[in-house]
């Protein structure tokens, strides 16, 4: 798990990075909960701060709206899934079953 301390506030998470399959292409992304990181954190701010490795990695990732591909408010599931803009040597991606629905 990755912590995702965000600049706007206090508020810190959890998400994993993972590659999703679109379309016959690969795509790196970041998987979170809603509530972190709702419509208007992403519009407002653009960009999150994370720390991975015991805080031995510390980066910023540029987020856009137009790059949400899934989410779920926090009544329901309180998903976000966002495709990242490029893929990070420092980021170990989990690659999903070829069987996921989505």
């Amino acid at each position: 798990m990755y912590h995702l301390p965000y600049s706007w506030g206090k508020k810190t998470g959890t998400g994993f990075f993972c590659n999703i399959d679109l379309d016959n292409k690969k795509y790196p992304c970041l998987m979170t909960n809603y509530h972190l990181l709702d419509e208007k954190c992403i519009k407002e701010y653009k960009k999150i701060m994370i720390s991975m490795n015991d805080k031995r990695i510390n980066e910023e990732i540029s987020i856009n709206e137009k790059d949400i591909l899934y989410l779920s408010g926090e009544d329901e599931y309180d998903l976000k899934i966002i495709k990242l803009d490029k893929k990070e040597n420092y980021i170990n991606y989990l690659e999903l079953d070829d069987n996921f629905i989505f």
